[in-house]
């Protein structure tokens, strides 16, 4: 069963970190968060298991003050004591090894290995030296640091091997009989000059015996592949053929040793590996090396490609989310992939905002354009900490990332238009939530809506209080429609409405836009700048102009072009019911694009045209000068872009 849990506590940067052991456990997380500590703090024991290994590296970094560290593993050795053939290896110490198991294993089968080492280096077991050198045979660790592979020399391959032997093998030193004359003569002449100049050879262990002799067996040490020197491959190759031919030794040799399970730890496997190698050695590790059923693992990656192949194929795979808070680890167990619809279709693109320090989530292209501006970006850099994620309005594939979802730590923000959260009743003139939207709506959210009944803080009775006036709202009031299907009439209610909405919501990482994403980029305040762009546009102008003219207010102007540009009008409706002056609003976009004598144009209305890039890079063009008034500026035409941006 091999370890079945781990505690880790005061080794470098963990102060106290505890996790359950599965067949496979997945570290993901940004740089320098601990991942590579918790390996080291697991093989760090193993290695001690049977010699005092000394690292002043090893304490707390965090308080300094802790004088001591403690790791403890959690070993199932039910199978050791329930069946005496398994001792039977330990020969003339089977009986004494049984007796120890039982002693300090407890009614369920589960041995506890604490390790103490203080900083003034004194080391203190549970157990006896006998039983973790049983711990040590039967459940072996290995531990790859692919950083430090040497892609040229594959000498580390030998101690592999060596460290896989039958257990208590003896070298027999008959091997040193069969030896001729001549060399005997040599060995001799080279005793006594040994013996003469006062030079002792310190003894080898076991294993060390064992790699000498396979290395003789074999006629050498130096490794290269059948068709090339290790010097004349890549990389990749190299380090893809190593980490290959080091799995496979541990996996052909230990199905030779029925009573061993091995725990492999890969730290960061990926490196120097292209994308093809990287699923190559994955597809390994599912398809031949998980099936023997003996062999667990620590697998560290920063690897979108390896999270995203092990997500796949075995969705119930044990992923722990490691960040940093307060400069200690916190680790955070991800919820499995077994329930995501649509998890064989997931890409780098999903797994890439595992590692995120900060992910948006938008609905579409349109908010992808917007957000990934370049001229945005540099106005507001903090856009680079995000990862802009589209999810295409697809609930499945925002579910598949969504850190409240998934239960790991990262900074993110919905976007979201208010169509997701409101829906209009024309027959009553009302606003009711939008039913339809279980997840995304934090109005209909049950996951929230049961959280809400535990809340005791002064925050959120606030943040209840908010809820429970968004339903008075909705319940009470009226929002009437203007002839024309664009505005509302009673725009104070309706601006109430939307601004209890958008603070509630906040407080839940999701923002709702007041209207579309097109509402975003044309509204009351720049509504003037927008016309004087589109006149560059269009071909008729006279009838541009007219329309205009139609509407007196910048709030109806306004809502107009939103609805001409394919978004939507006040009560979040399409515009197949607007009809101005006898004419619908695809009517209206055709003449206004038609050029005289010839066939019409209108792609630039259209969504994912391009427009909003065109419509922002001539702004700042034309309306942004100098970096100190840039903000001012830009903030003066679009004011709820910038609180959206003000927010991250």
């Amino acid at each position: 069963m091999n370890i079945v849990k781990l505690e880790i506590k005061n080794f470098k940067l963990i102060s106290n970190l505890e996790i359950n052991v599965k067949d496979i456990n997945c570290l993901i997380g940004t740089n320098n968060t601990g991942k590579s500590s918790i390996m080291k703090a697991i093989y760090f024991v193993f290695c001690n298991l049977s010699e005092d290994i000394k690292d002043d590296t090893i304490f707390n970094k965090v308080n300094p003050f802790c004088q001591s560290l403690e790791i403890n593993f959690y070993y199932d050795v039910k199978f050791l004591i329930e069946d005496d053939a398994l001792l039977e290896y330990e020969k003339e110490n089977a009986d004494k090894i049984k007796a120890l198991l039982i002693k300090y294993t407890n009614s369920r089968g589960i041995l506890v290995l604490k390790f103490r080492r203080s900083k003034n280096g004194i080391t203190s077991w549970n157990i006896p030296y006998e039983l973790r050198l049983l711990l040590k045979r039967r459940f072996p660790i290995f531990f790859l640091e692919s950083r430090n592979i040497n892609l040229y020399e594959w000498d580390t391959l030998w101690q592999v091997v060596s460290r896989i032997n039958p257990i208590r093998q003896r070298i027999d030193n008959d091997i040193y009989n069969k030896l001729d004359d001549n060399t005997n003569e040599i060995l001799a002449i080279v005793k006594s000059v040994f013996f003469d100049n006062n030079i002792k050879i310190k003894d080898s262990n076991i294993f060390e015996k064992i790699e000498l002799i396979l290395q003789l067996y074999f006629g050498g040490k130096r490794f290269d592949t059948q068709s090339n020197s290790l010097k004349l491959d890549s990389f990749g190759q190299n380090s893809y053929s190593y980490i290959k031919v080091y799995l496979d030794l541990i996996l052909r040799l230990f199905e030779t040793k029925k009573l061993s399970m091995p725990l492999i730890l890969l730290d960061e496997p990926e490196i120097h590996l292209h994308p093809q190698y990287i699923e190559k050695l994955s597809n390994s590790i599912f398809n031949t090396y998980s099936q023997s059923g003996k062999i667990k693992w620590f697998i560290s990656t920063h690897s979108p490609t390896l999270i995203k192949n092990i997500i796949i194929q075995k969705p119930d795979t044990q992923i722990l989310h490691i960040s940093r808070k307060n400069f200690t680890p916190t680790i955070n167990l991800m919820r499995d992939f077994r329930k995501n619809k649509g998890v064989q279709f997931m890409s780098d693109r999903e797994a890439n905002l595992f590692f995120s320090k900060a992910s948006l989530f938008v609905e579409g292209e349109t908010e992808l354009e917007i957000f990934s501006n370049p001229k945005i970006i540099e106005l507001y850099p903090v856009l680079k900490k995000y990862t802009i994620y589209n999810y295409d309005s697809k609930l499945d594939k925002l579910m598949l990332v969504h850190p409240r979802e998934k239960k790991y730590q990262s900074k993110y923000y919905v976007i979201l238009d208010m169509d997701k959260v409101l829906s209009y009743q024309n027959n009553i003139n009302k606003f009711k939530s939008n039913a339809s939207e279980k997840e995304l709506n934090i109005l209909n959210n049950e996951k929230i809506i049961q959280k809400q009944k535990l809340y005791y803080t002064d925050r959120y009775r606030l943040t209840y209080r908010v809820k429970k006036e968004i339903e008075a709202a909705l319940l009470n009031n009226t929002f009437t429609l203007s002839t024309d299907n664009l505005t509302i009439i009673e725009k104070s209610k309706y601006h109430d409405l939307i601004s209890l909405i958008q603070s509630y919501f906040f407080e839940f990482n999701t923002y709702p836009i007041s209207t579309t994403i097109e509402g975003l980029v044309i509204n009351e305040s720049n509504i003037n700048v927008f016309t004087e762009w589109l006149r560059t546009k269009v071909y008729n102008i006279t009838l541009l102009d007219s329309l205009l003219a139609l509407y007196p207010t910048t709030k109806e102007q306004s809502v107009f072009m939103r609805v001409l540009f394919m978004g939507k009008n006040d009560a979040l409706q399409k515009d197949k019911n607007i009809v101005i002056q006898g004419k619908k609003i695809s009517t209206i976009r055709l003449e206004l694009m038609k050029k005289p004598k010839k066939q019409c144009e209108i792609s630039l209305f259209r969504k994912n045209s391009g427009w909003i890039t065109e419509y922002i890079n001539w702004f700042f063009d034309n309306y942004m000068f100098g970096w100190n008034s840039g903000r001012a500026t830009f903030s003066k035409y679009f004011p709820e872009m910038v609180a959206i941006l003000k927010s991250l």
